[in-house]
């Protein structure tokens, strides 16, 4: 092998280690975010950040060397007592290493970005540098390309694939069993022994390609998180548990969307401003928590905070008022009959349309791409506790005509402890 070849071999493992950590460190990022002076999670995150700047400047990539340089002496002002962490320079540093990231999947793909925002976020890791940067500003509006992904197909590949295997498997079989009722030599068997292993071959690689864990869906919404929050003048904190539950990747895709509109909805909607947060007895930040498990055969997904919760009997005036229900079916609704209104088309529980809410559109589209995956979502939701959104989906392989569970979500009571 040559030396080029051996350097293409060793960014390809340097860009899937990044990745790989960037995954990794996901959790301590949310905690760290929620508690800056947290030492033990400034020391995991100087350990990536350590870790990284040592991997590319063995590599020779003098831009990653730049950015994980000036990380890592923050982090180790930070570690000695010589900088003190407040929300803003945290903000910085979480935006250097989703930056690292950009630029590991960069190097993948050939295309790198501009310079100008490495420059701007090094000047801001520098004392007094974030004295002029607003938290909006820092979460950025960049697009970043899906880490993991090195070739894009679509969506449906790995199903088709499945299908025309399963097509062949069934002609391998007619075939067999042809050849055995009118007499099989020897060397027929051989290659039909040898077809049917291939296709067993092809069975356990299009199931891994098909597969995908829904921690890939993770590792953006931090970012999300922290840009809705920035917006709306609201601190929000995001815990994620399950990242290792897999679903197909056709599902992966159609559930990412609805996951991100709740969670924004979760910050616009439920999460009191700091103030009113503080007034009530709550902490400073609003907790989310996203969590996945597979039970029975579904996929449970369940999005919770500790709002200001939805008001149902507030939602279905609304309802009345603009006509999308009669006065005899909104008789005829329960309280969790009036929480179901909140997926109604051209119903929001805002009261004035925003740059990222309030006009009715969001919770209808997350209902319909739930439904055509074949799931099911419900809202339960308590004023002044949060509200919960749950949502079930099949699992893979799961037999359609076999019962299911309801998949209970996780009490609210966890989240004020």
């Amino acid at each position: 092998m040559g030396g080029t070849e051996r350097l293409d071999d060793l960014l390809q493992d340097f860009i899937a280690e990044t990745r790989d950590m960037l995954s990794d460190i996901a959790d301590e990022i949310a905690a760290w975010e929620a508690d800056p002076s947290d030492h033990a999670r400034i020391a995991e995150i100087f350990r990536f950040v350590h870790t990284i700047k040592g991997n590319c400047s063995f590599l020779d990539q003098p831009r990653l060397t730049r950015l994980s340089h000036a990380a890592e002496s923050v982090l180790v002002a930070l570690l000695s007592g010589a900088r003190t962490a407040d929300r803003a320079l945290v903000g910085v540093l979480l935006a250097v290493i989703e930056r690292i990231g950009t630029l590991a999947d960069a190097i993948g793909t050939g295309a790198m970005p501009p310079e100008e925002e490495d420059r701007r976020l090094i000047a801001a890791l520098a004392p007094g540098g974030t004295a002029g940067v607003s938290a909006a500003r820092l979460a950025g509006d960049e697009t970043y390309p899906a880490r993991g992904a090195t070739v894009r197909l679509p969506a449906t590949f790995p199903s088709d694939i499945a299908r025309g295997t399963a097509i062949v498997a069934e002609a391998h079989k007619a075939l067999s069993d042809c050849l055995r009722e009118t007499g099989m030599t020897a060397a027929a068997r051989s290659a039909l022994d040898q077809l049917a292993a291939r296709i067993d071959d092809i069975r356990e690689v299009v199931g891994q390609i098909r597969m995908q864990r829904i921690e890939v869906v993770f590792a953006a919404l931090p970012r999300l998180i922290r840009s809705v929050a920035a917006e709306t003048g609201k601190h929000a904190v995001l815990h994620m548990e399950g990242g290792g539950v897999e679903l197909d990747r056709a599902t992966i895709e159609a559930i990412r969307a609805p996951l991100q509109q709740i969670l924004r909805n979760a910050i616009v909607h439920g999460i009191e401003p700091p103030a009113e947060r503080m007034r009530l007895g709550k902490p400073e930040a609003g907790q989310l928590i996203l969590s996945v498990r597979r039970q029975a055969h579904m996929v449970c997904i369940s999005i919770a905070d500790d709002g200001r919760g939805i008001d149902g009997d507030g939602l279905a005036r609304k309802a009345a008022a603009a006509g999308l229900i009669s006065p005899e079916g909104l008789a005829s609704l329960d309280r969790a009959g009036n929480l179901g209104l909140a997926f109604l088309p051209g119903l929001s529980i805002a009261d004035t349309a925003t740059w990222s809410s309030g006009r009715g559109m969001g919770m209808d589209v997350v209902r319909t791409n739930v439904i055509r995956l074949g799931g099911t979502i419900h809202i339960e939701s308590n004023s002044g506790e949060g509200t919960t959104i749950s949502i079930n989906v099949p699992a893979p392989a799961a037999d359609e005509n076999s019962d299911v569970e309801r998949c209970d979500a996780p009490a609210m009571q966890a989240l004020s402890s």
